[in-house]
């Protein structure tokens, strides 16, 4: 399983474990390190950061839409929407548009969602 990592300052990070108990204990001891003030790893000076949300994943998330294909509505909708009231378009910005549509990656409406357009399987139930 995948598990993405949103930390309280918004920083995300994507690690796999067998299983919840194995994900759970790694997770519950790096919350600890955060708020005891410790590093992240054993020998570092990173400081390790406290964890806000943990969404669990059975595929990688980046491994979203591999064949990058999508509806031809979709793109059509996502022009539309960028044209002006004459109907042009500004090609790179619609080239971007396009571009992002296969994206494995969303913006944030805050620093606590997920940053992966792929939706999570859960999220995972843990105390901080």
């Amino acid at each position: 399983m995948y598990y993405e990592v949103i930390y309280e300052t918004g920083a995300h990070s994507i690690a796999q474990y067998d299983d919840d108990e194995q994900a759970l204990a790694a997770l519950k001891a790096h919350h600890e390190r955060a708020k005891n003030g410790q590093p992240a790893l054993a020998g570092s000076d990173v400081p390790a950061e406290r964890i806000a949300r943990v969404l669990v994943y059975e595929q990688h998330p980046s491994d979203y839409n591999p064949n990058q294909q999508v509806p031809l509505s979709d793109l059509t909708s996502t022009l539309e929407s960028l044209s002006d009231t004459d109907g042009l378009v500004n090609v790179p910005e619609a080239a971007a548009a396009v571009r992002n549509t296969t994206s494995p990656f969303v913006a944030q409406e805050n620093r606590h969602d997920s940053t992966y357009a792929m939706p999570s399987a859960r999220e995972l139930e843990w105390t901080n």
